[in-house]
């Protein structure tokens, strides 16, 4: 793909599932540390820019893994890198952006729980024994496999840290790529 942009001679188009979405932010970082040209075209959701990328009027996008899958199997998308830390168990046979070549692209999307600032603390503490016990299900650790979604349970003091990594990452993702979130 590096090679593809270079040899176009302009900026390669690339669609994400929104301006200022992680999918924006990774293909910037991406651009940047490829050392090639982009331009963004923000969609409105997966589904419109899954539709432009099938349809041929896009050359390029960034999606989830549990959507590029199924369109990857049937040979209508072409897998091509994976953000995060490792392959995803969705699509193993494509490499991370890393294994690819290019660095900084070591995150990836995550779901958390989150509750009112005001919360006593004993909630919060039984909450987080409750939602531990429950993603230490086989069951719904291969359902949530399937959907897609790896499941890491935590404590509300080592989610409060990851919490403030991602804000501190994704901060200054916006200010490196100019992205204005107005």
């Amino acid at each position: 793909m590096i090679e593809y942009i270079h040899k176009l001679g302009k900026p390669l188009p690339y669609g994400s599932y929104g301006l200022g979405s992680s999918g924006h932010l990774q293909m910037e970082i991406f651009g940047r540390n490829a050392r090639v040209a982009l331009t963004h075209v923000p969609y409105k959701g997966e589904g419109p820019l899954l539709n432009d990328l099938l349809g041929g009027q896009l050359p390029a996008g960034i999606v989830a893994a549990v959507s590029a899958r199924q369109h990857a199997r049937t040979g209508k998308l072409r897998a091509i890198a994976v953000a995060g830390q490792g392959r995803s168990p969705l699509l193993p046979d494509v490499p991370t952006f890393l294994e690819a070549g290019v660095p900084g692209l070591g995150r990836q999307g995550w779901l958390g729980l989150f509750a009112p600032a005001a919360t006593p603390r004993a909630v919060i503490d039984k909450v987080s024994a409750d939602v531990n016990r429950v993603l230490a299900s086989p069951e719904l650790r291969a359902r949530m496999v399937q959907l897609g979604i790896l499941v890491k349970g935590s404590s509300p003091a080592a989610f409060a840290d990851v919490v403030k990594a991602e804000q501190t990452y994704w901060a200054e993702a916006l200010r490196a790529s100019n992205i204005r979130l107005d």
